[in-house]
């Protein structure tokens, strides 16, 4: 369906809504595409580090019928992790490096000089909630990581501008 009518678009009986336009569609169209009677998979998991967001799409999901699916992002074996959280996890760790190109236009660009790295840099070293607001569109897979395992609070993110890689790299 092709149409610049979002309310004929929400109205047009969609079995699933895909998102794939970053945090901002997700707070806009996630509720409303549920509660429309579709299904929602969310590309931009990054913006469910906002509980507060996540609690109202897990209700609207619920009252409607309908489910929220997350994609597994880079992570081979989300499933195990998923089930290994059911008991006791000390710790979830994910190093992200990505080549310098891949920065640019993002906020790393206003916490190094891109142009001058020449070694790998570690442009942050915390929590998936604060990287997952921090980097949008580079952790995702945190979040993802986060929701799967034990939670935003409790996965160590570590994110790095790696002059030294051709491509996004994430490792535990």
């Amino acid at each position: 369906m092709i149409t610049k009518d979002e309310e004929a678009f929400f109205h047009s009986s969609l079995d699933v809504i895909i998102e794939n336009a970053g945090h901002k569609a997700v707070y806009q169209y996630a509720v409303k595409s549920l509660s429309s009677g579709s299904h929602f998979i969310a590309i931009s998991v990054g913006a469910l580090a906002d509980q507060d967001l996540l609690n109202r799409i897990e209700e609207t999901a619920k009252k409607y019928q309908q489910k929220l699916f997350l994609p597994s992002a880079a992570i081979a074996g989300l499933d195990r992790i998923a089930a290994a959280s059911l008991n006791d996890i000390d710790e979830i760790k994910l190093v992200t490096r990505k080549p310098v190109n891949a920065w640019k236009g993002t906020l790393a660009e206003q916490m190094v000089n891109l142009d001058t790295v020449t070694e790998p840099c570690c442009i942050y070293d915390g929590y998936a909630k604060e990287s997952a607001t921090l980097f949008p569109q580079s952790t995702n897979v945190s979040a993802t990581l986060s929701l799967a395992g034990i939670g935003f609070e409790k996965t160590k993110v570590q994110v790095f501008v790696d002059p030294g890689k051709k491509k996004t790299i994430h490792t535990k």
